[in-house]
């Protein structure tokens, strides 16, 4: 798994998709997937508007590896450096 692939939720139906927020190698150290849902619209009010719509930054869930789906899609590179850039700023604060 690769940060900026879309997936869909196996373990709940009821998410919708997906975005792999961490590397690989946490991936397979931690046998964990960090993931952020994406929405249809800025539901949230701290989202962050990506291709396909907008990360819901409160929501970042550990899920493991076997919960996730294939990758049907992923986001842009610019999108996910500026995801880690927000999230990286928010975790300094």
């Amino acid at each position: 798994m690769r940060p900026g692939e879309i997936r869909d939720r196996l373990d709940n139906d009821q998410m919708g998709p997906v975005v792999v927020l961490s590397s690989d190698l946490f991936n397979t150290a931690m046998n964990r997937v960090l993931v952020a849902p994406l929405l249809a619209t800025p539901d949230m009010a701290a989202s962050i508007p990506v291709k396909g719509g907008h990360l819901a930054f409160p929501l970042i869930l550990s899920l493991p590896p076997v919960a996730l789906s294939e990758p049907r899609g992923r986001i842009d590179d610019a999108d996910l450096d500026e995801v880690h850039g927000y999230l990286a700023g928010a975790m300094t604060r």
